[in-house]
């Protein structure tokens, strides 16, 4: 950590360096289905990096943001999903001097990791990128006639996306959803053979997605699909 700069202000939280804060790393078994971490001082940099990983079952995880030291009054919140053996890596800008992290598993025994630090970008200065920015990839994907194929993703990538969908079969269903730590589905879109094969501009939330092609024919066929989300490089 670098230390703070000395120029004879009491303004004590000021870093040279305000990317190489590391608050903390931890890995907790959870006792039951909420772990509740000790709040933090983070009123002295622009944005925190967030590296999240659920080893052992889903998570829901919020980060709330307090104007005091006693929490008693929330200026703001962050919150995210991550699937089982999945991991979310994102920068969050700070609401709030003080942050709280909460974390909420889907069942009893769940085990994760959480690494948090400062961050002055909109990238993290770590040198991770959330994986490649393809979420969903099929090519030629065959699927039987009245069958639905499922692809689902554990890695969530909030921000822009496009989808593409494409079949030679003559009556279909396509339908992207997001999944909450819970498995609950809450639908994002959907595409029929009614529809112009074309490129759809979505958001995509901080969830895990879930993708679903129903063939409503009465012969096999096959399709294909991508979901491409934005590139985004450490430090951009």
């Amino acid at each position: 950590m670098t230390a703070p700069v000395v120029h004879g202000y009491p303004d004590w939280g000021k870093y040279a360096a305000a990317a190489d804060k590391a608050y903390f790393t931890s890995q907790h078994n959870v006792v039951g289905t909420q772990d509740i971490l000790a709040a933090t001082f983070v009123g002295d940099v622009p944005a925190l990096y967030i590296d999240f990983t659920a080893n052992v079952k889903a998570f829901n995880v919020q980060a709330v943001f307090y104007s005091d030291v006693t929490l008693a009054t929330s200026v703001g919140a962050h919150t995210f999903d991550v699937d089982e053996l999945g991991q979310f890596d994102i920068v969050l800008p700070v609401l709030g001097p003080y942050v709280q992290f909460t974390m909420n598993a889907s069942a009893v025994g769940g085990i994760y990791i959480l690494k948090v630090a400062s961050c002055i970008g909109q990238r993290s200065g770590l040198g991770k990128t959330s994986g490649v920015n393809v979420l969903i990839s099929q090519l030629a994907t065959a699927v039987a006639a009245g069958a639905t194929s499922t692809i689902l993703t554990l890695i969530p990538k909030p921000g822009p996306a496009i989808l593409v969908v494409d079949t030679s079969l003559t009556t279909w269903l396509a339908t992207l959803s997001m999944r909450d730590y819970t498995g609950a589905l809450v639908r994002i879109d959907t595409i029929s053979d009614a529809h112009v094969k074309a490129p759809r501009m979505l958001e995509l939330p901080a969830r895990p997605l879930t993708f679903t092609f129903k063939n409503n024919t009465a012969a096999g066929g096959s399709y294909t699909a991508a979901l491409s989300g934005r590139m985004a490089w450490p430090g951009s």
